[in-house]
């Protein structure tokens, strides 16, 4: 938190001077511990005490660096930045029939029915859906929103209460767009973005800020290229934080193509691109070989990439080097590959790929 440059005094100090003022004021050497102007001078003091500590909350909140909460939420929303808030995954479930047999006539699925994944995470079908043959696909949305409701192809789901001739266990297709609420220090450097940048009806500042505040999307990084496609016509691209990609999906970057065609300038057509992923696949020695110190070295190398990502850029043989000694429980490595710094092109960024080990 920002230093605020002042200092809620102490309830000690304080009994300590109101004590003193009393003394004084009444020409007295000394007051006994009992008596009414010990009692006055805690009272005082506590009071004060209350008074500064609410003071010191409002040094902390009359400016975005330090503000917290609601209180943080009020400095954007008077500038227009809003938080972005969480939201629920969305994808399929499959559903089929019992075991040797097709669904009987006018077997409906009903909106609202809900499945649950291992861990206690809840889904609701999210419309009626008739079911025919031996299996039925149905739209499904986590029941709470937040990036928890995402999963994989082919996660089970469980039918909380038993619909008649389905059988008890679905199977999702991927189960995408949940993400959590803005992260508050994530928020207060939107908000301080924007009182840093002036808008210019179109700038290269006014993209980044735009596809910042896409709904529903985590971004960490922008890029903006101008007339990259042509006149007035910007390419941009990005990538994503909360998750072990990086990487943009299809549908986050349809996302924000959305958001900031409703605010680009007229005449203007940026267009909004997943970068190239170019996974790299070291091949490492290390001593101790052990799995604890391999799962250490993985992590490091996320990090790195991710630190390090940007597009047409170059992976340094000594920052990856560097990475993989700041693992914990590493002794000494070697590096067998790559053998030289790869410099990438033009729209591609460097990702984690498989580590081969010996």
């Amino acid at each position: 938190m920002a230093d605020i440059g002042w200092v809620r005094p102490p309830l000690p100090d304080l009994v300590a001077q109101i004590r003193t003022d009393l003394l004084t004021s009444l020409s007295l050497d000394e007051v006994l511990r009992r008596s009414d102007l010990e009692v006055q001078a805690r009272v005082q003091a506590a009071a004060l005490h209350t008074l500064y500590g609410f003071v010191e909350h409002l040094a902390h909140q009359i400016l975005p660096c330090s503000a917290t909460g609601e209180w943080l939420e009020r400095h954007g929303a008077w500038r227009g930045v809003m938080r972005k808030p969480a939201r629920e995954a969305t994808g399929s479930a499959e559903f089929r029939a019992s075991p040797g047999s097709a669904f009987l006539p006018h077997t409906v699925i009903p909106e609202g029915t809900r499945l649950q994944k291992a861990g206690g995470i809840d889904y609701v079908v999210a419309g009626d859906t008739v079911a025919e043959g031996a299996s039925v696909v149905v739209p499904i949305r986590a029941a709470n929103a937040g990036q928890h409701g995402n999963a994989e192809p082919g996660t089970f789901l469980s039918l909380v209460n038993p619909v008649a001739g389905v059988q008890p266990v679905a199977v999702s297709g991927e189960l995408s767009g949940g993400v959590d609420r803005e992260d508050q220090e994530a928020y207060r450097n939107r908000i301080m973005q924007y009182d840093r940048m002036t808008a210019c009806g179109g700038n290269l500042d006014d993209y980044r800020k735009w596809v910042m505040e896409t709904p529903g999307v985590r971004i960490s990084k922008v890029w903006v290229y101008r007339h990259s496609l042509g006149t007035d016509a910007h390419g941009i691209t990005f990538i994503v934080s909360g998750r072990a990609g990086f990487i943009p999906t299809d549908a986050e970057v349809g996302l924000v193509q959305k958001h900031i065609d409703q605010f680009r300038p007229a005449g203007a057509d940026p267009h909004i691109f997943r970068p190239v992923e170019m996974p790299v696949n070291p091949r490492i020695a290390i001593s101790p070989d052990k799995p604890e110190t391999r799962h250490a070295i993985e992590q490091e190398l996320q990090d790195f990439f991710f630190r390090e990502a940007k597009p047409g850029g170059t992976v340094r043989l000594s920052r990856l080097s560097e990475a993989i000694s700041a693992a914990a429980g590493e002794v000494w490595h070697t590096l067998h590959a790559p053998e030289r710094s790869l410099a990438l092109e033009a729209g591609q960024i460097a990702t984690p790929g498989t580590i081969l080990w010996g």
